[in-house]
């Protein structure tokens, strides 16, 4: 019975059961009421990373030229941090990634919506799950994710697991009055006049789309738009970005691209 029992948990070991074990609530879970809501066209099964089966995944052939998936997770959140690994072996996993930011969906200026970068994001190429804090947490409801490239060089490229932390505002501000002035500053500066970005990118509807810990090593940097970013989005969908604070790094500088 000793030996079933030690082999038992060398099993859960090698599957990484145990070291996924995280109590924090995860915003981006399916189970939640989390969903995609659109992808690039060439993306099948996007809403696999919203699930915790590591044997299923978001599969996008690398030669797409635009790679990306707008989540819209269960609530609407003071979002502090994500998360995301790819598990599969013979695919190329996220190298950089761009996380965009939104209260309202479709974001386009006819619904005075802005797209807020939240930041640009370096993924070491691991299979471990990493984590991104943000420095400064910002009220959102839907993420934009810009997949700007991968490493390796295999035919398709991968994400196993997409997650979100933070707080419901909402609960904050019941539980703690003086947070009524902290929600209304952030809820500010998540907003800005809608001429000053438009849309990134044509969605499409869900039904067209195909188709959950140990922090990570992973990186990210903040400040003017990086070349190989500017150069995934079309000059037209994209006239300025706001960048966010960010723990290591430079933070709370404004940059415009065009």
């Amino acid at each position: 019975l000793s030996a079933l029992l030690v082999l038992s948990l060398i099993l859960l070991l090698e599957r990484g059961c145990c070291q996924e074990a995280d109590l924090r609530f995860n915003f981006a879970s399916a189970d939640l009421g989390a969903r995609v809501l659109s992808a690039n066209p060439e993306a099948k099964g996007a809403h696999q990373v919203l699930f915790s089966d590591r044997d299923k995944y978001l599969l996008i052939p690398c030669i797409a030229a635009r790679k990306w998936f707008v989540v819209e997770l269960s609530d609407e959140v003071r979002m502090a941090a994500f998360a995301l690994a790819n598990y599969e072996f013979y695919s190329s996993g996220v190298a950089q990634l761009t996380l965009l930011g939104s209260t309202a969906y479709p974001c386009v200026p006819e619904r005075g919506c802005m797209w807020q970068m939240l930041g640009n994001f370096h993924v070491e190429p691991t299979m471990d799950l990493q984590e991104f804090a943000l420095k400064t947490p910002v009220i959102v409801r839907y993420l934009k994710v810009l997949l700007v490239s991968f490493h390796g060089r295999q035919p398709y490229c991968t994400m196993s697991v997409f997650r979100v932390y933070g707080s419901n505002y909402l609960d904050d501000f019941t539980n703690d009055p003086t947070q009524q002035q902290t929600f209304t500053s952030s809820h500010s500066e998540a907003s800005a006049p809608p001429e000053q970005l438009n849309d990134l990118g044509a969605s499409r509807p869900p039904s067209s789309i195909q188709g959950e810990s140990k922090p990570g090593s992973g990186s990210f940097s903040v400040g003017s738009t990086s070349g190989a970013l500017l150069e995934s989005i079309p000059p037209s969908e994209l006239l300025s970005l706001r960048t966010v604070e960010h723990s290591g790094g430079s933070g709370g500088s404004e940059a415009s691209a065009h």
